[in-house]
């Protein structure tokens, strides 16, 4: 009891130092996926009371003494909550890039020092307004997002409006990769082909050059929501009907099969080796699914864990795939670890440390979002208790 106190303490420290979103603000579950999500997903849940420690060995760092292990992977793993500056607004997902550099949440960027202990985390608050929200960053801290004027990038300490298609009355920015190049989609009133909604790329070189990337043959709204660094890029149709693979920016692609033959089915990652899907179906037998499908044999995997249906938002956030194949199931993704976040790895799982939290009749923990590349560094967040009111601070794990 007397651990329970003392990192119920620790949290209530961390609360009044920062300044996070109040959870207060909604819900906004599997609807962003029909149309809202064009806009931009905020926060989730009512949470937070009574404060419980489960899953694997679990040892809250002080974030000026986090440093990113180094190779090989461990089998446990460390918890280190990030301190929100004044300004800051965050919520539920958290985003890494690859290399795990960066962490980026709501309007909050985070620069992790490996080597520079002092200067392990550096937060800063993006000048966007306050219907902005991030949804990537790459490695070379350049981070994009979007709000109620569209799609928008943070470069070299400016914030930039992503420029309009042609004919085109609105866009959202969804994937960036470490050149530079940004996928969303563009926003039409009865646009090319009947379309609404068309998939495009703004190019690292010139991003006034925005173009559309070449048209599936069916889809009225069309989404790259993924881009890995080779410039493959993932996408979906018609909020979750099919997902469709772009060998690169000016080539057709393919949809990619879906082995359970039932949508919804989304993307939750790629990189230069894989691609991954969370398949949420409603009448699948055992629930949902995630199918990894190899980029290089073509070769498609149904994993033996399942998504729990309340978490299928983390499951569709953030990258959820490393370079070995690795997958981060948030929430309730296998069901020998049921209530955890957990890293599926050949041979054996990885069970992530997680924070349990009551209010009333609700229970709710800490939600891993992102992974990154190497698969040591996993960002996510956890309900605290500020002021009397649940809030979400950012959250990572190094394993």
């Amino acid at each position: 009891m007397s651990d329970l106190i003392e990192v119920r303490r620790a949290l209530n420290e961390l609360a009044e130092k920062g300044q996070p979103v109040d959870l207060h603000v909604g819900a906004l579950r599997k609807a962003r996926r029909i149309r809202a999500r064009r806009t931009v997903a905020t926060i989730v849940g009512v949470l937070v009371l009574v404060v419980a420690l489960g899953g694997a060995a679990v040892a809250l760092t002080n974030h000026r003494n986090a440093v990113v292990p180094a190779e090989p992977k461990q089998a446990s793993c460390s918890m280190t909550m990030l301190s929100v500056p004044p300004g800051g607004r965050t919520g539920r997902i958290s985003y890494i890039d690859p290399t795990g550099t960066w962490v980026v949440n709501g309007n909050v960027l985070w620069h992790i020092a490996n080597a520079d202990v002092s200067a392990a985390f550096q937060p800063r608050v993006l000048p966007v307004d306050a219907t902005a929200t991030a949804v990537a960053v790459n490695p070379n801290g350049v981070v994009i997002g979007s709000g109620a004027h569209g799609g928008w990038v943070y470069r070299d300490g400016k914030v930039t409006d992503l420029p309009l298609l042609a004919e085109s009355v609105g866009n959202t920015a969804r994937a960036i990769d470490a050149a530079g190049d940004i996928v969303g989609s563009a926003s039409f009133t009865g646009g090319p082909n009947g379309n609404q909604d068309v998939a495009v790329i703004w190019p690292a070189s010139n991003y006034a050059a925005v173009r559309p990337l070449p048209a599936p043959a069916t889809g009225r709204y069309v989404e790259a929501v993924g881009i890995s660094d080779n410039g493959t890029i993932i996408g979906e149709i018609d909020s979750g009907e099919a997902l469709y693979l772009w060998p690169s920016p000016s080539r057709a692609g393919h949809k990619l099969a879906n082995p359970r033959a039932e949508p919804p089915v989304f993307s939750a990652g790629i990189n230069d080796r894989w691609a991954l899907a969370a398949a949420g179906g409603q009448t699948l037998v055992g629930g949902n699914a995630f199918y990894r499908y190899n980029l290089r044999t073509g070769a498609v995997t149904v994993l033996p864990e399942q998504v729990g249906s309340n978490h299928m938002d983390n499951a569709t956030d953030g990258s959820l795939i490393d370079l070995a194949g690795d997958v981060l199931a948030p929430g309730e993704a296998a069901p020998a670890h049921a209530g955890t976040n957990t890293v599926i790895r050949k041979g054996a799982d990885v069970v992530l440390p997680i924070m349990t939290v009551r209010y009333g009749p609700l229970v709710s923990f800490s939600a891993a979002t992102a992974i990154s590349a190497d698969g040591h560094l996993i960002a996510g967040s956890t309900p605290v208790m500020h002021e009397n009111k649940p809030v979400l601070y950012p959250l990572l794990w190094y394993c």
